[in-house]
Formats: structure tokens, sequence, C-alpha cells
């Protein structure tokens, strides 16, 4: 979906459904569609994910959030689930990584010790350690031995 058809949408279904005094956004999320966030009173949608999906998982996801909007902090409770029927969205948690047409991330933090991978769309300066071999091998202190390494992500054959 184009963001400016998002962008569109998401303000217009926040204004039917009262939520006037909120902002929308678009983030850079990567591995969630949508967030609301109460305190910021914004309801954001990731713009990568948007770009990659339909209008209808788009406006799902919209409704998703004006949903967790109108039941703060019930998570994907009783409540919330009869507010999403309400207003026309599935009462469920939307997408697995699967279902989301989602994007491969850049790099891998790996333990050459034990094997451990996490991808990750950004190399950082910080320095990460293995939390497993930390406290297997260590007393679940911090060592030299356990530092993460990083390496390009590859694609993988399909």
């Amino acid at each position: 979906m184009k963001l400016e058809q998002a962008k569109e949408l998401a303000i217009k279904l926040m204004q039917e459904h009262g939520l006037n005094d909120w902002s929308f956004k678009f983030d850079h999320a990567k591995r969630r569609f949508g967030a609301c966030n109460y305190t910021k009173k914004t309801i954001s949608l990731s713009k990568h994910l948007s770009l990659l999906n339909s209008c209808d998982e788009v406006q799902d996801t919209i409704l998703h959030e004006i949903a967790h909007a109108l039941c703060p902090r019930d998570g994907h409770g009783k409540l919330w689930q009869a507010k999403c029927r309400e207003i026309g969205a599935k009462p469920e948690r939307l997408y697995t990584a699967e279902q989301v047409k989602g994007l491969e991330a850049n790099y891998i933090l790996y333990c050459p010790n034990c094997n451990f991978e996490h991808e990750r769309f950004r190399r950082s300066r910080k320095k990460y350690y293995c939390a497993s071999c930390c406290k297997k091998y260590n007393n679940n202190r911090v060592d030299q031995r356990f530092l993460l390494q990083w390496r390009p992500n590859k694609p993988k054959a399909n």
C-alpha cells in the first residue's frame, strides 16, 4: 500500500473512532506492523511493512491499534478482543513473522562457542555477550570468551 494512502486511512479511522487527540506516524520497525503508545497518544505503522502489504492488511493493523487505544492496558485480552469485533478488526495478534512479508536482516550476531544466532538490521558498536555461555561456563558473569561476533546475513536459498 502507498504510504500516503495508509496515512490518510489511519487518520480517517482514528477520527471515526474518536481518537481526535491522538496522532499518527510511520516508524522504521521491521518485525512488527503497528504500535499503540498510550503515553504519547500515538499510533504508528511500520513504513517498510506498510509498503509491502495490501490495503486490507494495513487497514486491519490500523483497526487493531485503534482497539488498543480504546482499551488501554488490556493487551490482547477479552475487552480488547470485543472492541476489535465491534470496530471490524480481527480479534487476534495480526501476523506471524512469516505472514508479514518482512525484510531480511542485514546482519547476524552469533556466538562462536554455542552457535547461538540473532538477526539484526543495524550493526552496533555496543558489545554483546552470549548469556547462555556466560551462565553455563562463567557463573553468569560476562567474559570476553563469550563476546558475540558480527557477520553479514546471506539471503536463504529457496
